[in-house]
């Protein structure tokens, strides 16, 4: 899918990889039989941030201006679940209400506010 940025979405990059889209951008099987961990490492412009599966493991700011993200899914699971965004995007760090685990929102910065005070 693929849309042109304007004010209320601006331009983002992601890997599309459900049903049967993950062998497009990196060496698999490509079948929900096909379960493995993985490690995602995206360098990205400085005024993006990005979003895979599994647990951040390291945001490095590099000489040349851009942002690498390296992200570890620990968890085997099929190809077409792997995943990756990278955006202007804004967090929102908030908790279950029952319970402590961590929860965020991850929007558009015209959106923050507006979420955020909701």
């Amino acid at each position: 899918m693929d849309f042109d940025a304007n004010e209320d979405h601006p331009f983002v990059f992601n890997a599309y990889s459900f049903p049967t889209g993950a062998r497009h951008w990196f060496p698999c099987y490509d079948h929900p039989n096909d379960r493995a961990t993985h490690e995602t490492i995206i360098t990205t412009q400085s005024d993006h941030k990005v979003l895979a599966n599994g647990f951040l493991q390291s945001v490095t700011t590099n000489k040349d201006g851009t942002v690498t993200y390296h992200w570890f899914q620990e968890q085997p699971h099929s190809t077409y679940l792997y995943n990756f965004v990278s955006g202007p995007y804004e967090i929102i760090q908030d908790k279950h209400q029952d319970q402590d685990v961590s929860v965020n929102y991850w929007v558009y910065p015209q959106d923050y506010w507006r979420i955020y005070f909701a």
